[in-house]
C-alpha cells in the first residue's frame, strides 16, 4: 500500500500562511512547531484562525521551535505501516539522523543547479522513494578539519 495519498492530502498537511508552499515541494519548516503560534508545525491550520508572527512576540529572541510530528499522526507514515511496518525504523532513524549531522559537520555539500527545475521520476511510485528523473549535479567538499576539531 503506498503511502502517497496520506503524505500528499491538502486537508491535513500545513502548506503556509498564504498556501506558498505545496506539498509538492520541499519546505525544510514544515515540521517545526513554534509555541504559541498556531499556523506553524505540520498540520493545517484550522480554518478562520490567523497565523502569528514569531518576530512581534520578542524582538530580542525568537521562540525555539521543536520537531512536531506527533500533529500528523496517522497522515505521516515514513516506514510503512499495518504488517509491514519496517521492523527496523527505530534504528534506521537513529541512523538517519547520525548520518545527517555528520554530513553537516563534516562536509560542504551544494547542489550545481537550480532545485526546482528538478523532476521526480515516477517509475518506482509505491514501492518506496522516489528519485529525480536524470542526474543531479552537486559539489560534496570536506570542510577544513581544522574548524570540525575546535566544535
Amino acid at each position: 500500500m503506498s503511502s502517497t495519498p496520506a503524505h500528499m492530502d491538502t486537508n491535513v498537511w500545513n502548506t503556509g500562511p498564504n498556501d506558498e508552499h505545496p506539498l509538492s515541494s520541499f519546505w525544510a519548516e514544515r515540521f517545526m512547531k513554534v509555541p504559541g503560534d498556531e499556523s506553524s508545525g505540520p498540520r493545517k491550520c484550522p480554518a478562520g484562525m490567523k497565523p502569528i508572527s514569531t518576530e512581534s512576540q520578542c524582538p530580542h529572541k525568537a521562540p525555539e521551535a521543536t520537531f512536531a510530528p506527533e500533529d500528523v499522526e496517522g497522515s505521516w507514515i515514513p516506514y510503512g505501516g499495518g504488517p509491514r511496518m519496517r521492523p527496523g525504523r527505530h534504528f534506521a532513524k537513529r541512523e538517519i539522523n547520525l548520518t545527517a549531522a555528520m554530513m553537516v559537520t563534516l562536509f560542504d555539500c551544494k547542489v550545481l543547479i537550480d532545485v526546482r527545475s528538478l523532476k521526480v521520476d515516477m517509475r518506482g511510485f509505491g514501492f518506496g522513494t522516489l528519485n529525480a528523473a536524470g542526474r543531479v549535479p552537486a559539489l560534496i567538499q570536506r570542510q577544513n578539519t581544522d574548524e570540525v576539531d575546535r566544535i
